[in-house]
C-alpha cells in the first residue's frame, strides 16, 4: 500500500536493501551542543532530499520523551516546528488551526510504517519517531539517536516519575539497548550528560 507523501518509501527498507550491519559505529552526539549538532545533520541530509526521518530510541527513563516534546515545541535550529511531525510511542501532538491542541493517538504491534499518520506528515519535512523498539512498526530511518544513559540516573528518573518505576527499571535493566533498525546515520547521545532545561527555556 502506498502513503500518501511517500511515508511509506521513507520507512520502508527497499527489497534490495542491505541487512543491518553486524557491527554498528555509532558516532557520539556532543551533551553540550547535541541540539545544534543534530540540526546540522539533518539540514545538510535536508538540503538534497525532500522529507527525512529521524528516529529517537532508548530506555525507559532515558530521556525519549523530553527531547521529543523540546523537538515538538521549539523545532531545530534552522528547521521550525510547523515543519516537523512528532510521534511518540504511537501518539501525534497537533495544534489544530494552528491554536487547539489535538492528540491523534495509534498503536501497533505490527510493521505498518505509521500509516495511520500519513496524511498528518503531508507538507511537513521533518518525521522524528519517539520509540524503545522502532523496528516494531518500521525498517529503516535517515537518523538513528540512542539515548544512553547510567542505570542509577535511569532508575532514580523512573522512581520519581512513576508509581511503577522500580518494576519499570527492574523489567528493562538487563534488556539490550540497540535498535535492530536500518539507518543511513547512527548517533549516541548520552543524555545523563545533558542539561535538558537548558532546551526548554
Amino acid at each position: 500500500m502506498t502513503m500518501p507523501n511517500g511515508l511509506s518509501e521513507l520507512l520502508r527498507s527497499p527489497a534490495n536493501a542491505a541487512e543491518l550491519p553486524a557491527h554498528i559505529e555509532w558516532e557520539k552526539l556532543p551533551p553540550e551542543s547535541w541540539l545544534q549538532s543534530l540540526a546540522a545533520h539533518c539540514t545538510n541530509l535536508l538540503a538534497d532530499r525532500e522529507k527525512l526521518v529521524l528516529c529517537i530510541s532508548g530506555k525507559a527513563g532515558s530521556g525519549k520523551s523530553t527531547i521529543g516534546r523540546i523537538l515538538r515545541k521549539k523545532g531545530l535550529p534552522g528547521i521550525q516546528p510547523a515543519d516537523l511531525l512528532v510521534i511518540d510511542d504511537g501518539m501525534a501532538h497537533l495544534k489544530w488551526l494552528g491554536i487547539i491542541p489535538r492528540r491523534i493517538k495509534h498503536r501497533s504491534q505490527t510493521r505498518d510504517y505509521l500509516a495511520h499518520f500519513a496524511p498528518l506528515f503531508v507538507g511537513r519535512r521533518l518525521l522524528v519517531y519517539v520509540n524503545t523498539t522502532p523496528e516494531r512498526r518500521i525498517d529503516r530511518c535517515d537518523i538513528l539517536v540512542r539515548l544512553r544513559c547510567a542505570e542509577d540516573e535511569r532508575q532514580a528518573r523512573l522512581i520519581a516519575r512513576d508509581p511503577d518505576g522500580e518494576a519499570r527499571f527492574s523489567s528493562t535493566h538487563t534488556k539490550p539497548d540497540a535498535p535492530q533498525i536500518i539507518a543511513d546515520h547512527y548517533f549516541d547521545l548520552p543524555s545523563d550528560q545533558v542539561d535538558f532545561r537548558q532546551c526548554i527555556r
